[in-house]
């Protein structure tokens, strides 16, 4: 079994939890079944069953959670066995499931009831009855229950219009499934499983979890199995009050006040990384504007120093004049002459 499973065995062995599953199950949430009325009860020994050639095999099936619930003529209980079955995955094959784990419970009732020679040929007493067993199946995976309720829905869709399902008896699982439940349902319940119901129905809404958590004081003061169930499904950690109990609504708190402060920190980052983005857009707009006159004090210069080599071949041309005389006419300095006569050697 994994941490969950665990967890959710714990819950259910809590008699306070045990009877607001059946009150959910069997009686729409009415408080019909008290804890006084749920009283202990052990499947003894194993199904013997046969393997191929004849070697026998025990079977060690047992069922997560069973319990029996007393004749209770005041609220108009009738006896029953009643177990729970408590699912961390949704499973398709549950409807055959249950109905082999029923089958088994009510043959163990039977093979109680043998207490003389020949009864075991009748398989029990005439004389005696069994109780009726009822297994509920509740919902503590992640997702919304979707496979099959019964067991005809097992079936090909080809039975679905036969009559040969008229001779197999159907099978329904009694399912408390938090993620098709009303609030109204779950506001029922007078044990933590309510908080815990809450908790998974929401785990995938955030934001609706953490309303309902901080405006309810119940998820302020939460029993040992209910905290541990929370703490391995949401992986919040409960911390406890000092008289006693776990804080789910603080614990969410603290989460929320993190979460802001980190939204804070993410925030004051990103005005930094724009505001340090900006200062390098101005220095790259002041770089281009630099650029920009340096292009055009170059374009300046050659311009002029065209303009001059012009004047000066202008000069050598029609006064037939050497270089030097003609930049001595039109000022040329000295120390930029073998410049000038460069240029005009190679014609520009």
């Amino acid at each position: 079994m994994g941490l969950k499973d665990d967890a959710s065995s714990n819950l259910m062995e809590n008699e306070a939890y045990f009877a607001d599953a059946v009150n959910c199950a069997l009686y729409n949430g009415a408080h019909k079944v008290k804890v006084s009325d749920i009283k202990p009860y052990t499947e003894n020994g194993k199904m013997i069953t046969r393997r191929k050639k004849g070697r026998p095999r025990s079977d060690n099936r047992y069922r997560d959670v069973i319990k029996i619930i007393d004749d209770n003529m005041s609220s108009g209980l009738l006896a029953c066995i009643t177990a729970v079955e408590n699912q961390s995955n949704v499973c398709r094959t549950m409807p055959a499931r249950n109905m082999q784990y029923d089958s088994r419970t009510y043959l163990k009732q039977a093979g109680k009831l043998v207490k003389g020679p020949g009864e075991e040929i009748l398989g029990m007493p005439e004389d005696s009855y069994l109780i009726p067993v009822v297994t509920i199946v509740i919902n503590f995976s992640d997702r919304k229950w979707d496979q099959p309720l019964t067991l005809h829905e097992l079936f090909e869709p080809r039975y679905k219009d036969s009559t040969l399902l008229d001779y197999v008896p159907d099978y329904r699982i009694n399912l408390i499934d938090p993620y098709a439940m009303d609030d109204s349902e779950i506001n029922m319940m007078s044990s933590c499983l309510r908080e815990v119901l809450y908790t998974i129905k929401y785990s995938s809404d955030k934001k609706k979890l953490s309303e309902i958590v901080t405006s309810d004081p119940r998820f302020e003061n939460m029993d040992e199995n209910a905290k541990v169930f929370i703490e391995v499904f949401t992986e919040i950690k409960l911390p406890s009050n000092e008289k006693g109990g776990y804080n789910m609504c603080k614990a969410v708190r603290e989460m929320i006040e993190e979460r802001d402060s980190a939204c804070k920190a993410v925030n004051e980052m990103r005005e930094e990384r724009d505001s340090a983005c900006k200062a390098v857009n101005e220095m790259r707009e002041e770089r281009d504007s630099a650029c920009k006159a340096v292009n055009e004090m170059r374009e300046e210069r050659d311009s002029a120093v065209n303009e001059a080599v012009s004047a000066i071949m202008s000069l050598m041309k029609v006064g037939n004049m050497s270089a030097d005389d003609a930049m001595a006419l039109i000022n040329i300095p000295a120390e930029k002459r073998e410049y000038y006569k460069s240029r005009i050697i190679s014609g520009s």
